[in-house]
């Protein structure tokens, strides 16, 4: 018996693998915004970015999980110099925030060092892969965010940003930089276990040495 695709045409038997963007913004929704702010911020400013793939109108609007109005006060408030076409304003604003960002998450290394090498640094091996573990995290973001942060900056000088679209997009990007500090968190705290749990199994897997 002949298995039947679901996505599969009836017409030439074809297989319909194309990705549209309601199928980009699905993903999106469903996939990214929770478990990788990052990744989302980077793909907020690719959708609006003129030289990288650029959401439909329609697309970028649905996009958006809130609306001006049920933004933070930092997004409402750079809405507010954007619909004003105060786009200086504006960008110093966001850029500020970012900068912000990378200072919190700088802030956040430090104390989960503190904590982990309180909690778990029971020798020299096992401090130093704990501080390494953390310290590469923050080393990450605070490249992802300097890159970001040029990039936010460029389309402040690429793009009119007069369309209710352009402004809703920026917002979307404002939201997501000010979510990155909890989702440092988290991935910090786990950085601190994770750390330690290595040294762990290389101390086992070392501990032939010592007999």
């Amino acid at each position: 018996e002949e298995l039947y695709l679901p996505d599969e045409d009836p017409i030439d038997n074809t297989i319909d693998d194309t990705l549209g963007s309601d199928d980009i913004i699905d993903v999106i929704k469903n996939f990214i915004a929770e478990r990788d702010p990052m990744l989302q911020l980077f793909l907020s400013i690719c959708f609006i970015h003129p030289s990288c793939y650029e959401l439909d109108s329609t697309s970028s609007t649905i996009l958006s999980h809130h609306s001006i109005s049920s933004s933070t006060p930092l997004s409402q408030k750079l809405a507010i110099h954007l619909s004003a076409r105060r786009t200086e304003t504006a960008r110093n604003i966001l850029v500020k925030e970012v900068m912000k960002v990378q200072t919190d998450i700088k802030a956040l290394m430090f104390k989960y060092i503190q904590e982990g090498v309180g909690a778990r640094g029971v020798s020299v091996l096992a401090t130093k892969t704990i501080i390494d573990s953390i310290k590469d995290i923050w080393l990450s973001l605070n490249g992802d965010l300097e890159y970001a942060k040029s990039s936010i900056q460029e389309l402040f000088y690429l793009l009119p940003l007069d369309t209710k679209e352009q402004v809703q997009a920026m917002v979307d990007i404002a939201e997501v930089v000010q979510r990155i500090p909890a989702k440092t968190e988290l991935l910090l705290e786990e950085a601190t276990q994770e750390g330690y749990q290595q040294y762990v199994r290389s101390s086992s897997w070392n501990s032939w040495k010592r007999n």
